[in-house]
């Protein structure tokens, strides 16, 4: 009997070794201390409270100054020269770096790249060899999302709510991940999880708030998002701009620029005020008072000056779309050239693709407005080539949306059709585009996107676009 008993302990101290205990944390290369100042700072990320994983990365470099990832993840709650300046010194320290810390600091590089499939590549190894770990299926469920691969989002959330089921971050996962695939039942029972599991949690309001905005119920979304501005010290402004889309899309245009107004006075990191200066300009938009949004673009383009230029680049960009839309296209052309001006030393490459795909899409609807035709095959060329290496689904929508224009400028119909339903449903100026070019066979289409409420100042303006028509017949 003896002899069993010790083959049993044995045997079970074999397996505890065999399938590691769950962690939270990956064992990166800090102190003890540093260790658990990143794990708070990362937790913070997972509830979108950017000032206060800032706050525990730098407590996390003041307690050792040689924890690369804790530089970093300061570093991305920077922006414009900060974040440049910081990259800069900590990247060529990475070479000497533990290879765990490598893999870790090269997929958030891929992600400020613009190269979102190279880092679901990275996470997967992370996690791969790792399974036990809690962040590495965080970080594939959130990169799979960002990929549309949807079905991996959600075993990845799962498998991180198995190994932590306090965790509220792996519901938010799960609900944002339903209702981008429109499953509102079950987005709405993901974030309603959320918000028991975490009550104190801004980002729990503020999610299922974004799933009853999808839903169509405004009032229960104010509501949430109203909880989520109230909870933390400073106040959660993020929700400011869902209270403002509730509004907007309950008719209460007024309230939505008073909501808009609170996030600007109570901004606290460079990149908020220009953004709600940009909101700001879209409610204008949607009621049609073109003088105050472009003023309010004006705004927004100052708001950007010197700290984060990238967001007086958005400011222009939007500018030059709204004047496409309305018909204005050299002011449009003059938008780009001034964007044109802006130095951007410190853009990432993300931000630099990004600038580049918004400028040509508008540069060929504009030139395509004045009808000439030699430019728009130019444009259409110059986002081709911005593109190149950009595959992943918002590469391929943009590419998709780039061929539907240059069909219609071309007055092949057929062919903007085709490609304009290579879109997916992410993209909204491309699903617009495919109603407006096929008003009787869309209706679907159309019917969704009026139906999705997503908190974005074009969406709203497009979706105002779409329900003018139907609105001068009624009259």
């Amino acid at each position: 009997m003896r002899n069993e008993l010790v083959f049993a302990a044995l045997a079970a101290s074999a397996l505890s070794h065999a399938v590691p205990k769950p962690q939270v944390e990956f064992d990166y290369a800090c102190n003890d201390a540093a260790k658990k100042l990143v794990g708070q700072g990362f937790a913070a990320e997972d509830n979108w409270k950017g000032e206060e994983a800032r706050a525990f990365f730098l407590q996390a470099v003041a307690a050792d100054g040689k924890c690369l990832v804790a530089k970093l993840g300061a570093a991305r709650n920077l922006s414009g020269p900060e974040l440049k300046k910081v990259t800069e010194e900590v990247m060529p320290l990475v070479a000497a770096a533990p290879e765990l810390d490598k893999q870790v600091i090269a997929a958030f590089e891929a992600g400020r790249q613009g190269q979102p499939a190279r880092q679901l590549e990275l996470f997967e190894k992370l996690r791969a060899a790792s399974p036990h770990v809690y962040r590495g299926h965080v970080w594939v469920a959130g990169a799979a999302l960002g990929l549309q691969q949807y079905d991996k989002a959600i075993e990845a959330s799962l498998k991180a709510a198995a190994l932590q089921p306090t965790a509220g971050a792996p519901q938010g996962l799960l609900g944002w991940t339903y209702t981008q695939q429109h499953k509102l039942p079950e987005a709405i029972a993901a974030y309603q999880k959320y918000v028991t599991l975490a009550p104190q949690e801004p980002n729990s309001h503020d999610s299922l708030a974004d799933a009853y905005l999808a839903a169509g119920k405004f009032p229960e979304a104010i509501v949430e998002f109203e909880k989520a501005v109230g909870l933390p010290k400073p106040p959660f402004i993020l929700a400011l701009d869902g209270v403002a889309t509730a509004k907007v899309l309950s008719g209460d245009l007024e309230g939505a620029r008073a909501a808009l107004t609170r996030y600007r006075d109570s901004a606290r990191v460079p990149w908020q005020k220009p953004y709600a200066s940009r909101f700001l300009a879209g409610t204008w938009m949607v009621e049609g008072k073109s003088d105050k949004a472009l003023a309010a673009l004006e705004q927004a383009i100052a708001d950007g000056k010197p700290d984060v230029p990238v967001q007086s680049v958005y400011g222009w960009l939007f500018r030059s779309w709204y004047l496409v839309e309305l018909g204005r296209w050299n002011e449009a052309l003059a938008a780009l050239t001034e964007a044109d001006k802006v130095p951007t030393s410190t853009f990432n490459p993300g931000q630099l693709s990004y600038v580049g795909r918004a400028r040509w899409q508008h540069a060929l609807r504009a030139h395509a407005g004045l009808g000439n035709q030699a430019e728009v095959e130019k444009d259409f060329a110059a986002l081709k080539k911005a593109l190149e290496g950009h595959d992943d689904p918002d590469g391929k929508d943009q590419l998709a949306y780039g061929e539907g224009l240059l069909a219609s400028a071309k007055k092949d119909r057929p062919a903007a059709l085709a490609a304009f339903k290579r879109c997916s449903d992410q993209h909204w100026q491309c699903r617009v585009a495919l109603v407006e070019a096929d008003p009787a066979g869309t209706k679907e289409v159309r019917d969704q996107f009026l139906g999705i409420g997503r908190r974005d100042p074009l969406y709203l303006v497009l979706r105002a676009k779409l329900l003018k028509p139907a609105a001068e017949k009624a009259k």
